[in-house]
């Protein structure tokens, strides 16, 4: 019998995640109150935690601290909605990424290499 903590299988499946994104990032999911201490509006959306230095992500310019809103035109609720959206990117194709930075709202174009 095998038993594990659902805090521990939430853990791993973040950084399976973060390591499978091909453009470089690991996101994470927005809680109250992370959404305090950052003042963001709400907690929809994923917070960027961390963009590898080289990759496609931080190339464009995405940040560590952006808040994804949208991923080509698709609302991104959650890690759930990254997820399903990270699943249909094609290697060649661009990523349009609404990204909430601050108190400004910008659109970032990331090539998929």
């Amino acid at each position: 019998t095998l038993s594990v903590s659902i805090e521990s299988l939430e853990d791993s499946q973040e950084t399976v995640v973060a390591k499978a994104d091909p453009l470089g990032l690991q996101v994470q999911d927005i809680t109250e109150e992370l959404a305090q201490s950052l003042k963001l509006e709400s907690v929809e959306g994923v917070l960027v935690s961390d963009v590898t230095a080289g990759n496609a992500a931080a190339e464009a310019g995405i940040r560590r601290g952006d808040v994804i809103s949208e991923m080509n035109r698709s609302i991104v609720k959650d890690m759930r909605d990254y997820q399903n959206l990270m699943a249909s990117v094609q290697k060649g194709s661009s990523v349009l990424f609404l990204v909430k930075r601050g108190g400004s709202t910008i659109y970032i174009a990331v090539k998929v290499e």
